[in-house]
């Protein structure tokens, strides 16, 4: 009862458990589709057509100098990005020319509008890249990356494949080149309008900075030491005629005095008088005084009334030339006094105009520095298209050519080994569906999940 018991643990089907009784039981419908499946395997290898796979080698190495002395051109390029790379060179465009070209898919054009025909070659197409270790050398010269494309199409004919691989090759490298070459011509174009718009920039400020200095001049900063020195010789001047200014009213005072008694009474002497005494009243006060303004008017109506009147002799004349020095020294020490003022008002303004045109001056700075970044970037842009049209930057070039292959891809010898293990997978699942459909009791544990009962004994197979 042992064996029983054995098997009730196990839970296995008896399919399983026995799959050479199954073989015997089922072997007609095995063969019959074993049978039906070579039969079509035969029909699909008779009926079939060749297809060819052509293989071509492309290298994408990337630009042979350094880059901490050339700067690249753009920063995306064909090693790094290959799936822009692959879609400009396979664009439909390109892709439309190798169809009319070669002549491919004449019956598909027929019935086909030419972008499911493009679509059609897309799928023919195998693309597969490989990393390319490449240690580069000593020196500026040398190979930052670079990757192999295998560039595949798979065609009925075998001239044919080659013939699309190497066109396609040669797509991929005309491709690089331009997609280079242009990107250099733009970043360098780009570049150039940079330069040429932080270099008005830059003008513009300075023409504000030059406007500025012209609208106030003496009020900038750097005329604050010369109007310091101009005051203090203005001080100096301003000292000496005040003492000449005293000295001739002085001596006009005594030319006076000595005129005589009898002519001191005479509007000519109250008016010599009167201007000593406005002369000594502005050495304290200033012209607003009350007293300095009541002086001017009594100085104004006695040289109303001394003009009325005659003049004396030779003293007169004296007199009057004493009157005359002293009134120019008294203009030049006026004339002197409107300059100091007008020194003193500049100074007053010279931080508030230092103020502005720092603020000038420091954009002009940013402004000038930025220019000088851009116009670096030029140069460098400049040299990197140089690089691309001397062939020194990104690289791609045709490493093999595609020949075109003896052996299809799909031979028949694959395809009948297909077709017979797919017929004995069918057979064998046909089998197992005929054993679960219909089930045959075959150990003691089929008999109690049908009849319920346990089972008393088991006789042993007899030979």
């Amino acid at each position: 009862m042992a064996e029983p018991d054995e098997e009730r643990e196990q839970g296995l089907p008896d399919w399983i458990r026995d799959p050479v009784a199954v073989l015997r039981r089922r072997w007609r419908a095995m063969l019959a589709v074993v049978a039906a499946g070579i039969v079509l395997t035969a029909v699909v290898v008779s009926l079939r057509q060749p297809v060819y796979l052509a293989q071509a080698t492309v290298l994408l190495a990337a630009q042979k100098l350094d880059e901490d002395l050339v700067k690249p051109s753009s920063q995306g390029s064909p090693v790094e990005d290959i799936a822009a790379f692959t879609a400009e060179a396979l664009s439909a465009k390109n892709l439309q020319t190798v169809i009319q070209d070669l002549d491919l898919y004449p019956e598909l054009r027929e019935s086909k509008p030419m972008l499911e025909v493009v679509t059609e070659m897309r799928k023919a197409i195998r693309i597969e890249a490989s990393e390319d270790a490449v240690r580069p050398p000593p020196g500026p010269m040398r190979v930052e990356k670079s990757r192999i494309l295998s560039i595949g199409f798979e065609a009925n004919d075998a001239v044919t494949a080659a013939e699309v691989a190497n066109r396609l090759a040669s797509l991929f490298q005309t491709e690089g080149v331009r997609m280079r070459s242009e990107q250099a011509r733009l970043a360098t174009e780009f570049m150039r309008r940079e330069v040429e718009s932080a270099e008005n920039a830059l003008r513009e400020q300075q023409d504000k900075i030059a406007k500025y200095e012209q609208e106030h001049p003496g009020e900038l900063p750097s005329d604050l030491d010369a109007n310091r020195r101009r005051i203090e010789r203005l001080q100096d001047q301003r000292d000496d005629l005040s003492t000449s200014v005293n000295e001739a009213e002085t001596r006009l005072a005594r030319l006076i005095s000595e005129q005589g008694s009898t002519s001191a009474a005479s509007p000519q002497s109250r008016l010599e008088q009167a201007r000593a005494a406005l002369a000594k009243e502005r050495s304290v006060n200033t012209d607003t005084h009350p007293n300095v303004v009541s002086l001017k008017r009594e100085v104004a109506a006695l040289e109303a009334e001394a003009r009325r009147a005659p003049r004396g002799g030779a003293a007169g004349s004296v007199i009057e030339a004493a009157r005359r020095e002293v009134a120019d020294y008294r203009a030049r020490l006026a004339q002197t006094d409107e300059e100091l003022a007008a020194l003193d008002e500049r100074i007053a303004r010279t931080p508030s105009r230092e103020a502005e045109i720092s603020a000038l001056q420091q954009r002009a700075k940013v402004l000038q520095d930025s220019y000088f970044e851009v116009l670096r970037k030029l140069k460098e842009t400049e040299l990197a298209q140089s690089l691309e049209l001397s062939q020194q930057g990104a690289q791609v070039a045709v490493l093999h050519e595609a020949q075109a292959p003896t052996r299809p891809e799909n031979g028949p010898l694959k395809v009948a080994a297909a077709g017979i293990l797919a017929s004995f997978g069918l057979a064998f699942c046909l089998a197992i569906l005929l054993e679960l459909r219909d089930p045959v009791i075959a150990t003691a544990q089929g008999i109690e999940e049908i009849a319920g009962v346990p089972v008393l004994g088991v006789m042993p197979r007899l030979s």
